[in-house]
């Protein structure tokens, strides 16, 4: 008889494991004297522990493409931001407000805490 019992660790190993384990004892249930109120447990645990693990995969899956997905939006964000400020002045608007101490740059650099543009700190210089 061993001195220990072994249940792998990770998820992959253990599915291996509790499928062979779940179709020895179904297999050999006669043998050990084992009714349908023995193996019936066993059953439902494999097939529960399947779906919650491909669960955690999934989600796991969506979760890390969720947070590339998110850094690449902050990334455009952030550069169309950048880019906006450093062509102030041109275009359509070109002149208007570039004596304004309330520019874009402004805007950009010195919004409050929390992401908070603090108008009220913007005047127009005479």
């Amino acid at each position: 008889m061993p001195k220990s019992d072994f249940i792998p660790r990770t998820d992959s190993d253990f599915l291996v494991w509790h499928d062979q384990f779940k179709t020895s004892v179904l297999a050999q249930a006669a043998t050990f004297g084992l009714v349908a109120a023995d193996t019936t447990p066993i059953t439902n645990d494999n097939t529960d522990i399947h779906a919650k693990v491909t669960s955690v995969n999934s989600t796991s899956a969506i979760a890390t493409q969720a947070v590339a997905d998110k850094n690449t939006s902050r990334a455009n964000a952030n550069k169309h931001a950048r880019a906006l400020a450093e062509e102030e002045g041109t275009g359509a608007n070109r002149g208007n407000g570039e004596e304004n101490l309330c520019s874009l740059r402004f805007l950009l650099f010195k919004s409050g805490s929390g992401g908070v543009v603090e108008l009220a700190r913007c005047t127009l210089s005479p």
